[in-house]
């Protein structure tokens, strides 16, 4: 049996995993072409309980404004802490590096909402 190998130049992601993520991002190295870029946009822990605390607080208020309370902590909090899995953002930069990817960086944040990613070298 033959298995396909496919090469993509871009890779998009968004909420789109439930496994581990660096798991995640190794298969998207593999997967992507020299040069290849790789983005992800997702949910993240602060860095700190503090840091952490101000993110909740922040995405708690931001919800309010649209659900009650009530839901914020017994569906919203909870799904973001089990379902979701989120991990600190700077260890996911650390693994994307780790893991190959050069040009690593932060395109954009707000309290516990990210977009980040890096390049695959063009000699991998």
């Amino acid at each position: 049996m033959t298995h396909m190998m496919c090469s993509f130049f871009t890779c998009l992601a968004s909420f789109s995993y439930r496994q581990r993520q660096i798991d995640f991002y190794r298969k998207i190295h593999a997967s992507l072409s020299p040069n290849g870029v790789f983005f992800n946009a997702d949910v993240i822990l602060g860095s700190s309980e503090y840091i952490q605390k101000a993110y909740v607080e922040k995405w708690s208020d931001f919800m309010k404004r649209h659900v009650s309370e009530e839901e914020i902590n017994n569906k919203w909090l909870p799904q973001y802490r089990e379902e979701d899995r989120p991990a600190k953002l700077m260890a996911q930069i650390a693994w994307l590096t780790d893991l190959g990817f050069e040009e690593v960086d932060i395109i954009w944040k707000y309290y516990n909402f990210a977009v980040y990613g890096g390049r695959k070298p063009g000699n991998a």
